[in-house]
């Protein structure tokens, strides 16, 4: 795990480090679309590098319990088909412009929604989460399904992406 994580942290670091330096010495000498390029390598490389302590964050919080004490302190009871919605919207005005993902959400009939009793901002993030795993992993023309599902006692929201998968010889 510490191997996997000191690499997964340095990928970043390597690309803002290298690409500042490369900013600092040569930003006379350089094409103005290659600094652009830089410039956008170095940002994507910050934006990683967040992305990658907060989720490192998450999971101490997760470990330590805070995460369970946080959800009971702030739950509040929301329509599930309106929360999954909110968080989808999110996600979409957290892309960039240029970016497209197309996402097919099925809001059910308003009997076919339930009421929950959540941290919403739990929630949105978990969403948020398998839906840039979706994106990271689909190729560009494929659209992402969203859709909940609900018996009895449960209720679930339901993503399917179309991407790769991952090997049926590396799933265990």
């Amino acid at each position: 795990v510490i191997h996997t994580l000191s690499h997964e942290f340095r990928t970043p670091l390597v690309a803002v480090n290298t690409g500042t330096e490369l900013l600092k010495e040569q930003y006379k000498k350089l094409d103005e679309s290659v600094f652009e390029d830089l410039l956008d390598s170095v940002r994507r490389g910050g934006l990683r590098l967040q992305h990658l302590v907060e989720d490192f964050l998450t999971l101490q919080q997760i470990d330590s319990g805070h995460a369970a004490s946080v959800a009971q302190r702030y739950a509040r009871v929301f329509d599930f088909a309106d929360l999954v919605a909110r968080a989808i919207e999110c996600f979409q005005e957290d892309l960039e412009a240029k970016e497209k993902f197309e996402i097919n959400y099925s809001k059910p009939s308003p009997e076919g929604s339930a009421k929950v009793f959540v941290y919403e901002a739990q929630v949105a993030n978990a969403i948020g989460r398998i839906l840039s795993n979706a994106k990271k992993f689909s190729s560009k023309n494929s659209a992402t399904d969203v859709w909940i599902e609900k018996n009895d006692q449960h209720v679930s929201v339901m993503i399917r992406d179309y991407g790769l998968g991952i090997p049926q010889n590396v799933i265990e």
